[in-house]
């Protein structure tokens, strides 16, 4: 953005002190004095510069986007051509440019200009093409780089004009007869995307399939390098999700309502060009899932790095061999640390490389690149010792001159074309390559690729592949050392991608055939630290959200039983020691191995023995005896935890109360003292019953033909014979509390047995049924 410095003249300044002092000396009240205009902004931008690289002779075409950005209408607005006549004549005055872009000057007789219809009103916009004659930059004919561009002129407030707008890019200019070196070049072309993918045909959004369509970021990518000999970098990932949306896929809402995904034929025919592409081209496939693997290192996550590797390593296409794969680290991510451990933990394979830029060295440290950027860098805390790594020249794509616009594909591409025509101009005799490489923040649309790969039709390239730049004998250097710049991943991800990274390890213990259920799930956690993530932290939140949600609903389909609508399980322990039952229920498909851990809260004398793992079948129930001891009777609060065979626990624990009822001594004597009671008391009364029962085994029965008033029988005497019975007074025995006397009551009309003559003879049936009464 331009901004024009505002002037007062010294006429304004005066009378403006004499206002003030004649207003502090008479104490009147000073009106508001009105507002003074904003100085005009604008933003102006270089859309088109064509040819890239003129020759003397060409006419130059400046195209471009006026902006104004301020508050005020730019009156009568005029866009001219501007140029810095100083010539750059090697690689070392383009890296001292200065951040601006240093002067850019027209001229007044210049024929390059445009004049705009009307003023240009706040917020506004407008193009701008201007044609420049050769004759009209006024330079040599000599090989070399300049700073040129376009600026705007208006009318300004107080009745000025100034300039209000610049934009510049680089020319690189030469002549036909100036002898060029072809330098190999290999341009890198990234294809790869944001995880969109859920989980088997299900997707956040229909965003993948867009971007793989004609007019999407990968269709244009792909579309604009396959006629070229390019290398392609492609993350794997993206791959197999394209060839999940040609089948149908469907869209999953937030809501968790699903939809038919559109565009499914995109990816049909976007796998369809990739496959004639990469049979001509290079590829090098980045580790799955494409992660941020200095912000996973650096936090411990290191083992998710390695596996993203390893599932690449044993990537193929149409079942051929395996294609090169390698890391891809920005500046400030390329050191010792990892290197070594970004390239372990997966199949060797000596095709594969690590693509680092060479802004990662501090000046002073930087290998030189020619006459081929091939390295073994030393990697001394890694297993190999030594990275073979392709070092891309920062400098081909690092845009400019101005700061503002340095990134945009137009800047970009001009830079490219300057810095190897300088390249081919100054190299060493010999052979001389190169590799650009943009940054991962370059290029949000696909145009940006389109525009760049333009700069492969210089007349000083020879556009090849990172196959022919490999061959030969690596040189060696130290790793790189500078600090990292740009933003990783936030806490918040690091500690869900942790969670889930946890979970889906538990799941996989806790069923006993994991490979199914868990490999699924382990594609979406290399996906979890992607760097595709950066600036997109809601869709990144969503994804890590879902997928912690799924593993963790798996592992809790394995849990405790427990009463319908109880917070908590309760059990009784009657002694000392005592075993009380727990149960666990499998809901998942398939079987699942568990264990049980007990362990209280709030008590130390509670002890539980180990409980053994168990197998519960496929949506079965399984029942642990847990045994116990308490030394002390009381609530003891305490958890249940289902764990996997492995003592991993599964699911949150469940609380437990468990009542310790044991009796000490005196509570002994007390049941011990009861039960002799008991027992003294029982057989008190069976000898009662038995005694009286032999007693009246001897009594004659009652005359039934003549009822008898009830008198009471006298004590029998002692008799000399059987026959001889002689009545006795009755006794009467104490009766103790709730015991019922063992006393018959005879109802009145039936005679006492007492009372019945000893001579007479009873009926035979009524003798036989003496002395049941209480039988």
């Amino acid at each position: 953005m331009f901004r024009r410095v505002p002037r007062l003249s010294t006429g304004l300044c005066a009378g403006v002190g004499t206002g003030l002092l004649i207003a502090a000396w008479t104490a009147v009240p000073q009106a508001t004095a009105a507002p003074v205009a904003d100085e005009p902004a604008v933003r102006m931008t270089i859309d088109s510069f064509l040819p890239v690289a003129p020759k003397p002779g060409d006419t130059v075409k400046i195209a471009g986007t006026i902006t104004n950005t301020g508050t005020v209408a730019l009156s009568n607005p005029q866009a001219l051509a501007c140029i810095d006549h100083k010539r750059m004549d090697s690689r070392a005055d383009l890296a001292t440019l200065p951040p601006d872009g240093g002067a850019c000057d027209g001229w007044d007789d210049s024929t390059a200009r445009q004049a705009f219809e009307g003023p240009l009103a706040p917020q506004a916009s407008a193009r701008f093409t201007l044609s420049v004659p050769w004759d009209e930059w006024k330079i040599s004919k000599k090989a070399g780089v300049y700073v040129v561009g376009a600026y705007l002129r208006a009318d300004l407030a107080d009745g000025q004009r100034d300039t209000v707008g610049k934009a510049r890019t680089l020319m690189p200019v030469v002549p036909a007869s100036t002898t060029m070196r072809k330098v190999d070049t290999a341009m890198v072309v990234p294809l790869r995307f944001r995880p969109t993918q859920l989980g088997g045909d299900q997707f956040s959004s229909g965003a993948l399939a867009a971007a793989l369509g004609p007019q999407g970021k990968l269709g244009r990518q792909l579309q604009s390098g396959i006629a070229k000999p390019v290398t392609w970098l492609a993350d794997p990932g993206v791959i197999d999700d394209a060839k999940r949306i040609a089948t149908g896929y469907q869209i999953r809402a937030a809501g968790n309502s699903t939809s038919p995904g559109p565009d499914s034929q995109n990816a049909t025919a976007w796998l369809k060009k990739f496959d004639e592409a990469r049979k001509q081209d290079s590829v090098v496939l980045l580790p799955y899932g494409d992660p941020d693997v200095d912000s996973l290192i650096g936090n411990g996550l290191t083992s998710l790095v390695s596996k993203s590797r390893e599932k690449t390593s044993f990537f193929r296409f149409d079942g051929g061999t395996a294609p090169r794969s390698g890391l891809w680290l920005e500046t400030g991510s390329a050191n010792d640390r990892n290197l070594a451990k970004g390239s372990a933990g997966f199949p060797t394979q000596p095709s594969n490389i690590a693509l680092v830029p060479s802004w990662s060295w501090p000046v002073e440290d930087r290998p030189v690149l020619t006459p081929k950027p091939f390295f073994n860098v030393s990697t001394p805390s890694g297993p190999g010792k030594t990275a073979k790594t392709v070092v891309a020249d920062s400098a081909l794509v690092a845009g400019g001159p101005d700061a503002a616009t340095a990134t945009s594909p137009i800047q970009v591409r001009q830079r490219f074309a300057a810095e190897t025509a300088l390249l081919s101009l100054t190299a060493p005799t010999g052979p001389v390559s190169a590799v650009a490489l943009p940054s991962r923040s370059f290029d949000s649309d696909g145009r940006g690729t389109q525009v760049l790969l333009q700069g492969l039709d210089l007349p000083w390239i020879n556009a090849v592949t990172l196959d022919q730049i490999t061959t030969g004998q690596p040189r060696a250097t130290a790793a790189p050392s500078m600090p990292r710049t740009t933003p990783g991943l936030n806490e918040s991800q690091l500690r869900q991608i942790r969670q889930f990274d946890r979970q889906l390890q538990v799941y996989g213990a806790l069923v006993t055939n994991p490979a199914p259920a868990v490999e699924p799930l382990r594609f979406q956690l290399l996906r979890a630290g992607s760097t595709a993530w950066r600036g997109r932290l809601v869709e990144a939140q969503r994804y890590l959200s879902f997928q912690v949600g799924t593993v963790n609903n798996q592992v809790n389909r394995v849990h405790l039983v427990r009463p319908p609508k109880a917070r908590q399980i309760k059990v009784t322990l009657s002694g000392s020691k005592g075993t009380f039952p727990l149960s666990v229920v499998n809901e998942l498909g398939q079987s699942a191995k568990v264990g049980l851990k007990v362990f209280s809260v709030n008590r130390s004398d509670l002890k539980i023995a180990p409980s053994n793992v168990i197998t519960l079948l496929p949506r079965g129930k399984g029942t642990f005896h847990v045994q116990a001891t308490a030394q002390q009777n009381g609530y003891i609060q305490a958890k249940v935890q289902v764990v996997t065979a492995a003592g991993e626990p599964v699911g949150p624990p469940q609380d437990i109360v468990i009542e310790a009822a044991q009796y000490g001594n005196v509570g002994w004597a007390l049941v011990a003292a009861s039960v002799a009671l008991l027992f003294g008391v029982s057989l008190i009364r069976i000898y009662r019953r038995i005694r009286k029962e032999r007693r009246d085994r001897g009594t004659p029965p009652p005359d039934d033909a003549k009822p008898v008033e009830p008198t009471p029988a006298p004590a029998p005497a002692p008799a000399d014979d059987a026959k001889t019975v002689t009545p006795e007074a009755p006794t009467t025995e104490p009766v103790t509390a709730n015991e019922t006397p063992a006393v018959n009551v005879v109802p009145a009309e039936v005679k006492h047995p007492n009372d019945v003559p000893a001579d007479s003879e009873a009926p035979e049936t009524v003798r036989e049924g003496a002395g049941r009464t209480d039988g």
